[in-house]
């Protein structure tokens, strides 16, 4: 037996059997709206309205800022790849902590170069490059256990080809949609999906951030001689675009 609550909030549930509660009925479960990722894009300018990050090991430096995504909170998470560690700043772009130093242990990286947030639960997981592994890790940044550039949404599967310069949508069962950004993107990178179903991608080889519907028309780019090496980008609940820079002319963060 099963049942779906849909209603945002607090809920008082009760589970009985011939008249009696069920060990631990009744109990509270609270239902979350679902995240909200939307921007009315014609009023995004090219020049980033804030930026943070420099090259170094420093807290809030970078040494490769490869990935960056945003949690429920709004708390921007980048993978500092040469740096073997994860960095968690604010909304403004404060230091806020790390984790994760080199080896192999649990909660240790070596060369991670991609994160991404659990919507439901806040957890957050890295990809652990050159362990050959993902890990999980709780709210309070806790690994939790290993697993050992897609991103997903509802109707499709979009993978980033960077060698063949384009997008590729797949449905759920993995049979190919349609191309997306041939001859409009070079080396893409990391990408996002927002609530509309539009593609935002880190266009590298051009250094700027391309934006596509569903259907692969071109909506608009974003960036343009203003940002260097995007190698990732995401969108935090206000719909501000965050893009991480990574490589030999930048180390930073910029938001637009």
């Amino acid at each position: 037996m099963s049942f779906t609550l849909s209603q945002v909030g607090e809920h008082q549930v009760s589970v009985t059997f011939r008249g009696k509660h069920l060990q631990g009925s009744p109990f509270t479960l609270e239902v979350k709206d679902k995240p909200v990722y939307r921007r009315e894009y014609s009023k995004v300018g090219d020049r980033p309205v804030s930026q943070f990050g420099s090259k170094g090991v420093s807290d809030g430096q970078f040494g490769w800022a490869w990935s960056v995504v945003c949690n429920l909170v709004g708390e921007i998470v980048v993978a500092d790849t040469d740096n073997h560690r994860i960095q968690v700043f604010d909304r403004n772009g404060k230091f806020l902590f790390k984790f994760g130093s080199r080896g192999n242990g649990n909660g240790q990286f070596d060369r991670p170069c991609g994160a991404t947030v659990d919507q439901r639960n806040n957890q957050i997981v890295v990809a652990d490059a050159w362990n050959h592994r993902i890990q999980i890790f709780d709210e309070k940044w806790r690994a939790e256990e290993s697993l050992g550039r897609w991103s997903f949404v509802e109707w499709d599967i979009v993978v980033s080809e960077d060698d063949g310069n384009k997008l590729q949508i797949f449905d759920s069962e993995g049979i190919f949609v349609r191309i997306v950004g041939a001859g409009r993107v070079k080396d893409p990178g990391h990408l996002i999906v927002d609530s509309d179903d539009n593609i935002l991608v880190a266009d590298y080889g051009n250094r700027r951030i391309q934006l596509f519907d569903q259907n692969g028309k071109h909506i608009k780019t974003i960036g343009t001689g203003q940002i260097h090496d995007p190698l990732s980008v995401c969108m935090d609940r206000d719909g501000r675009i965050i893009v991480c820079e990574g490589g030999d002319d930048a180390e930073s963060i910029s938001i637009f």
